[in-house]
């Protein structure tokens, strides 16, 4: 998916504006669960929340390339297991 860059506020989807926004993108960062350097995921502390935040993410193409399609549908997979 091809990183469009920085997104104004009100291009955001709705469920990432505002205080619940902010946490839910604070625990990704927080989390460690995403590696600039290797621009991969690591899905070991990760959950259904932070899995529809990175959804989100992905949709409109906001601040996450070169995504590993089989590791997330794996992780879709171990998390409703």
């Amino acid at each position: 998916m091809k990183d469009r860059g920085p997104l104004d506020y009100h291009q955001w989807p709705k469920e990432l504006r505002g205080l619940e926004g902010m946490h839910r993108m604070g625990r990704l960062v927080a989390r460690g669960t995403f590696d600039p350097h290797t621009k991969t995921w690591d899905f070991s502390r990760m959950d259904m929340g932070d899995l529809a935040t990175i959804d989100m993410l992905r949709e409109v193409g906001m601040w996450v390339r070169n995504w590993d399609e089989a590791l997330i549908e794996e992780l879709k997979k171990r998390l409703a297991e």
